[in-house]
């Protein structure tokens, strides 16, 4: 379905005696005062491996994806890179970290249910799916997310999850490096930030609670957008958001990007989309769903969360609009601005 269509039909939904719901959970198990014993224990980090079924799929299917083998097993060496590299660089929790197969975790966690030690935790790569309990509306839509949980509970209510930043956004690259690092990195603080201030905070009010401690270091900094999150057709972007944001950005590729996070770029803040939640609509048998994203800027010298725009807020803007998954020129300005 052509994209300005299907935005036409979900706004009509919306707009006229609608059913709206974010179809995505978002709530955590986590017990603070588990945290200590938790923090004690082994890490076992899960790797992307081949499913044969998924290869079998994309071999069958080859006439129209020509490249969906080789581009299944380019996502699964990437991930597994930047886990690893990730985990090295900015776990600051665990001190063992061992790896399994995504394959070998769920024996391993019945495993675990069966043993007395209770010595593991598990982080690994799970997709939120949308939980509507009407099978007539709910969507094959889902969202990345890094789970950190005890190996002995069921890993449907995890001890903790993050969504990943740009997840599944990009048309050819389901994640980059830095994707995998700052959900990482995000995950370390926010537990971190639990225990200062001995309350649970899931991940989106983290990021709100970040973004006003730290929206006044947004001054002078030069925003760094990745060309393929830009809700814009190719070369249309500067133009758009030069009209509405007055301050520095560049548009640039994903390895950029990457290149400034990893060298702590002075002044340099990284633009992201954090898809949260599926937002519907419905009037008799006309229905339509859409992910939804809220934009954040993270900052390249310190790692920090420094803002956030339109994050779980919504189906509509504070505009009145109904907000997009990828970044406008509105998001880029709002970024820039502090809440009052």
């Amino acid at each position: 379905m052509n994209k300005k269509f299907k935005t036409l039909i979900i706004a009509f939904c919306l707009l006229a005696f609608t059913k709206i719901n974010a179809q995505i959970d978002p709530s955590i198990n986590m017990d603070l005062k588990k945290l200590p014993q938790m923090l004690e224990r082994t890490v076992v980090v899960a790797l992307m491996d081949e499913d044969a079924k998924e290869v079998a799929r994309l071999e069958k299917h080859i006439d129209k994806e020509p490249n969906g083998v080789k581009d299944y097993r380019e996502e699964i060496r990437i991930f597994n890179d930047a886990i690893k590299s990730g985990m090295e660089k900015y776990w600051k929790l665990n001190a063992k970290i061992e790896y399994k197969n995504q394959s070998e975790i769920k024996d391993f966690m019945k495993g675990e249910e069966k043993s007395k030690s209770h010595d593991n935790m598990v982080l690994m790569l799970a997709f939120l799916k949308d939980h509507d309990s009407d099978v007539m509306t709910r969507s094959d839509f889902n969202i990345p997310a890094l789970f950190y949980t005890r190996a002995e509970e069921s890993s449907r209510n995890p001890d903790y999850k993050v969504y990943i930043p740009n997840g599944k956004i990009r048309k050819k690259i389901p994640y980059t490096e830095t994707d995998i690092h700052i959900a990482i990195i995000e995950m370390v603080d926010n537990i971190k930030y639990m225990q200062d201030n001995n309350k649970v905070f899931k991940y989106t009010d983290f990021v709100k609670a970040m973004a006003k401690e730290n929206c006044s270091q947004m001054d002078g900094k030069t925003i760094l957008i990745d060309k393929e999150l830009l809700d814009y057709k190719p070369g249309e972007g500067n133009a758009k958001i030069k009209d509405k944001y007055k301050g520095d950005f560049k548009i640039v590729d994903h390895n950029e990007i990457t290149a400034a996070f990893n060298e702590k770029r002075a002044n340099t803040v990284i633009m992201m989309c954090v898809p949260y939640g599926i937002a519907k609509g419905s009037m008799g048998p006309l229905t339509s769903s859409m992910l939804l994203s809220g934009k954040i800027a993270v900052d390249c010298a310190t790692h920090q969360i420094l803002n956030e725009h339109e994050l779980a807020g919504g189906i509509f803007s504070t505009s009145g609009k109904i907000q997009s998954l990828q970044i406008l020129a509105r998001n880029v300005l709002g970024v820039s601005v502090c809440d009052k």
